[in-house]
């Protein structure tokens, strides 16, 4: 698996855990939501922007405390956008007011994020095992590189983009007529 592509993986599974805890805990704490058509479109438009949005470094399993706080951003953020905007992720407005931040919307999103933060870490140490794996296959299936080659043609001749018969010094270029057609006068 590419690098990056574990890292987009990654982000998804952060999203989505904090997209299901606070729906869960927001569910538990109203006795049920009231879900409107857009919601898995307006759902499926945030997991796809936290895979897209993000750097492209290399993949490293994050410690347990930093997924905690991790976890732990996102669903305060998910559950302040939840009591303010309900229909911002897709519910229906709530038909009473509720507190921006009480203890049990606490307690739920805490023990939420404890028991995703032991999955998460499961599947990043996964996911880093899997990416190992894949660079074991990718170096035994990989021809052997020469030391010293004098030109990255020899080694890799697909990337080779001198033209041929050609010196590298004069640019080839495409611009004009081809050489043998005069312009009428």
């Amino acid at each position: 698996m590419n690098p990056v592509r574990a890292l987009a993986l990654r982000r998804v599974t952060v999203m989505a855990a904090g997209i299901s805890s606070a729906l869960v805990a927001h569910s538990v704490v109203l006795g049920g939501l009231h879900v409107t058509r857009v919601a898995p479109f307006t759902w499926g438009l945030l997991l796809v922007g936290a895979a897209l949005c993000g750097g492209r470094r290399t993949f490293t399993p994050r410690s347990a405390p930093r997924t905690l706080l991790l976890l732990t951003g996102a669903q305060t953020a998910l559950h302040v956008v939840l009591i303010a905007a309900p229909w911002s992720l897709g519910l229906a407005p709530h038909h009473h007011a509720l507190p921006l931040v009480d203890a049990r919307s606490v307690a739920l999103h805490l023990v939420a994020a404890l028991v995703l933060t032991a999955l998460l870490r499961g599947g990043e140490r996964a996911l880093a095992a899997a990416l190992a794996a894949a660079l074991v296959v990718v170096r035994l299936l990989a021809p052997p590189v020469r030391r010293g080659a004098a030109r990255l043609g020899t080694v890799l001749p697909l990337l080779d983009a001198t033209p041929r018969g050609r010196t590298p010094r004069r640019p080839r270029t495409s611009r004009g007529p081809p050489a043998g057609h005069a312009l009428p006068a």
